[in-house]
């Protein structure tokens, strides 16, 4: 047998692993460890305010005593070999954890919930916006009305009105004139039968610029008689000792004899509703008396250049120098219905493009004027009186006539067709050159104030009844001079773009307040 070995000594006991192996039986417990540090507080939410800091954590209790292990037996195996040399203990591991045979702490208990913020204060309401301005007080109105046969109160021009530059109002006109043709000397309009051969000319009734002698007195019975007391639609003859008693303007006096009615015409009805009274330039009568009407009968669009430059040299004569300066002035310009009178047979001559190229010139002519109000009426229907329903023999008559007088408004079909189409283009010429010349691209040589105004009022205008036209079947009889007037004076005080278009015999008179203006 072997000889006996002797045991080798005991290795030296090895440092203990950072995780040693557990004994393979449970050893006693071993005393409470010191508790461990307190744990570091959790990074604060944003915004709240550290947690207070939790208390340490009571030591677990010790567990129940175990029984002692039972010996092992002697092993009868050899002893065994050396260990290896212990492997280098790793690298102390950055986590501050206890060993794992330490009794862990417990967890720290979870959290509150971190109290909500609360909700960030609503933003304060945005500041009141400033209130918006009242809306301006609508405008002062331009006119009042009365009766067809009415008349106006007598008004004078507010300080504001008085003073305006543009746009002047109705009683501050100081002048009026007119051109045109023999609708505005008013041939024929009064004359009978075979009385119409002679083409005599009312100018003190035309309609635009006439000025009816305004006779106005009654005869001296009036008032001296109780059935004569009164005139016929204002009442009493306004003298107080009615002795001399005078009738009212615009009425027909009929109670009071020998007082001649005044016509309804442009410049009569300004003097009526204006407290200033009569203005310079109306027609009073043939000759001299024809005042600044330079229209002349059978004139064609070609001539409204001299009939312009004449009537500005009338203008200046009669004002003079200052006084030209610094006057309104409104004057109707009115041709045209004589070209219209052939556009079936004279060709391009009468054309619209050579209509206006005629008229141009005269409107150059008045822009220069300094405070001037040019009124621009669209022409009537003029195929109208081809309608007019003069019975048998006066149809006879009228159809012959008008193939003299006006060729394109007899009763052919097809010349009344190009006719009817023509007056439209000529309205329609007229329109563009009233824009052009209130435009910028004639600011430089108009003069102060002057403008240029579309009136509508004859476009639509019904003219084909027979106590408007005159015996001679073709000119206005004096209620059809009555009725142009009516229309053109309530077109002067209707706004742009609410101007009428038609006019009739019934129709409210238009009378200016005190803020009217001519636009």
């Amino acid at each position: 047998p072997p000889p006996p070995q002797t045991p080798p000594p005991p290795p030296s006991p090895l440092p203990l692993p950072p995780s040693p192996l557990p004994p393979p039986f449970p050893s006693p417990p071993p005393p409470p460890l010191p508790p461990p540090p307190p744990s570091p507080p959790p990074p604060s939410p944003t915004l709240l305010p550290p947690p207070p800091p939790l208390p340490p954590p009571s030591p677990p209790p010790p567990p129940p005593p175990l029984p002692p292990p039972s010996p092992l037996p002697p092993s009868p195996s050899p002893a065994p070999p050396p260990l290896p040399p212990p492997s280098p203990p790793p690298s102390p591991s950055p986590s501050p954890q206890p060993p794992a045979l330490s009794p862990q702490p417990l967890p720290p208990p979870p959290l509150p919930p971190p109290t909500p913020l609360p909700p960030p204060p609503s933003p304060l309401p945005p500041p009141p916006s400033p209130s918006p301005p009242p809306p301006p007080p609508p405008p002062p109105p331009q006119s009042t009305t009365v009766g067809p046969d009415g008349r106006c109160a007598e008004v004078t021009a507010s300080a504001a009105a008085a003073s305006r530059l543009a746009h002047p109002h109705p009683c501050s006109i100081g002048l009026v004139g007119a051109i045109g043709d023999s609708l505005t000397t008013a041939v024929n309009m009064d004359c009978d039968g075979a009385g119409c051969a002679g083409m005599a000319e009312w100018f003190e009734l035309a309609w635009a610029v006439g000025s009816s002698a305004r006779d106005d007195s009654c005869d001296a019975s009036c008032g001296w008689l109780w059935w004569q007391e009164g005139c016929a639609n204002n009442g009493v003859c306004n003298e107080p000792a009615q002795t001399t008693g005078k009738c009212e303007a615009g009425t027909d006096c009929s109670d009071c004899g020998g007082c001649s009615r005044a016509a309804r015409t442009l410049p009569n009805l300004l003097g009526e509703a204006c407290a200033s009274g009569a203005v310079l330039g109306a027609s009073t009568g043939g000759g001299g008396a024809r005042g600044l009407n330079v229209a002349q009968s059978g004139a064609r669009a070609k001539e409204a250049l001299t009939q312009a430059v004449g009537l500005v040299a009338k203008a200046e004569s009669l004002l003079g120098g200052a006084a030209y300066a610094t006057t309104w002035k409104l004057v109707t310009m009115l041709l045209g219905g004589n070209d219209l009178c052939n556009v079936c047979s004279d060709g391009g001559d009468v054309s619209a493009d050579e209509y206006a190229a005629k008229m141009r010139p005269a409107f150059e002519t008045l822009a220069a004027v300094p405070r001037l109000v040019v009124n621009v009426p669209l022409h009537a229907d003029y195929t109208q009186l081809a309608g007019v329903d003069w019975g048998f023999f006066g149809n006879l008559y009228c159809d012959v006539l008008l193939a003299l007088v006006c060729p394109c408004m007899g009763n052919w079909a097809s010349d009344l067709a190009v006719a009817r189409q023509r007056v439209g283009e000529y309205n329609g010429k007229l329109v563009e050159l009233v824009a052009e010349f209130n435009g910028d691209a004639h600011a430089s040589t108009r003069g102060q104030g002057t403008t240029f105004i579309v009136q509508p009022f004859a476009q639509h205008t019904v003219f084909s009844a027979t106590h408007l036209v005159s015996d001679d079947c073709f000119h206005p009889s004096a209620a059809g001079q009555e009725l142009l007037a009516r229309g053109l004076w309530n077109n002067l005080l209707q706004p742009a773009g609410e101007k009428a278009s038609s006019v009739e015999e019934g129709e409210a008179l238009l009378c200016p307040t005190a803020d009217a203006a001519l636009s």
